[in-house]
Parts: C-alpha cells; structure tokens; sequence
C-alpha cells in the first residue's frame, strides 16, 4: 500500500514540476507564445499589455536610462510596438513583446518575475545557469557583449536566441526569428 502511494505521490509531484517548465523552442516559441503572430493572438494567451508604446518612445526610454542602442538586440531585431506585462498568467515569465507591422518579431523573459514557471530551452539551459554552461551547451556566440560591471549578452542569431547574464548568471532569456549569415563579433577585432 505505501508503495502504490509513493508512486503515486512521485508521479503527482513530476507532473506539477511539469506543467511548471515552460517549453521554449529558440527562435520559434515560448509555450503558445509562437514568433510571427498577431498581436491580437498574443494577447489571448497573456491578456491585456500593462503598457503599449511605440519604437520612438523606447528609444526615448533607453537613452533616459543611459544605455546604446547599439547593445541590445531587439533594435536589430526590429519593431515598431512594444507590450509590457507587470503580471502574466503562469507559467509565462513574459516581461515585453516587441512586435513589427502587426507581427510578433521578439519575446523578452525575465527571471525576476512572479511567475512560477521556468523556461526550459534545449539542452537544459533556464534561468540561474552559467556563462560556462551556455558555452559548453551553445558554443561560442556569434555576438559576445562583455560590460564593466559583470553582465553581459550572449546572441545566437542562427538560433534565434539570447541570453543576458548578471553576476554570471542568465537572467533574461530572449526569443526571435533565427538570422542567417552572422558576422561572429570575435571576427570583428
């Protein structure tokens, strides 16, 4: 009898565990979340935006923050309206949606949300791994921004995807369409 509850309560337990690792496929999806789609459509799955603002208005923001456009990637990326979410329904850890002609082009998650649900991109990457881990899994990066104050980006535009590190650790995972024929950053010294 203790057996059976046992298994019973593991299995339990494993598919709570699962409904909280949230599939991220790079530069395709976040769950239901899927690169190229509608606004509209990716309202169903998240609700209402807190806030909407368009590419003028981030620009603004970023200079006000003292920060280059030039290091993130969403400016290469493209778009012309940006989503912000304070709180999105679990296991979504969604932070922004950047959309381009109507089309979603860029998914930003952030580890600091309230959600529960951990993204889990291929081979085991999530939130709170190493530097070193990303490069033994990925590889070298296509594009490596080191910054004086221990963060950093790591892209994988072939892929569609990209890691910002704090402290050595991911601390926001991002998601968009895979770019071909990257020049690797260490070619450009």
């Amino acid at each position: 009898m203790w057996i059976i509850l046992f298994i019973l309560s593991y299995t339990m337990n494993l598919t709570a565990q699962d409904a909280l690792q949230l599939k991220v496929k790079p530069g395709k999806s976040v769950g239901k979340l899927e690169v190229g789609m509608q606004s509209s459509e990716a309202s169903e799955v998240l609700g209402t935006p807190h806030r909407q603002w368009f590419y003028e208005d981030e620009v603004d923001r970023i200079l006000a923050a003292g920060l280059n456009q030039s290091d993130l990637y969403y400016f290469r990326v493209g778009f012309d309206e940006v989503f912000e979410f304070d709180l999105t329904p679990e296991p979504y850890p969604v932070t922004k949606l950047y959309f381009l002609g109507d089309h979603l082009v860029y998914i930003m998650m952030t580890e600091n949300r309230s959600s529960k649900g951990e993204p889990v991109i291929p081979k085991g990457i999530r939130f709170g791994d190493t530097r070193e881990k990303v490069m033994k899994q990925f590889g070298e990066p296509a594009i490596r921004l080191d910054f004086e104050d221990g963060s950093g980006n790591y892209i994988y535009p072939a892929l569609g995807l990209e890691m910002n590190f704090k402290y050595d650790r991911i601390k926001e995972i991002n998601i968009f369409l895979p770019v071909r024929n990257v020049i690797n950053s260490s070619d450009c010294d």
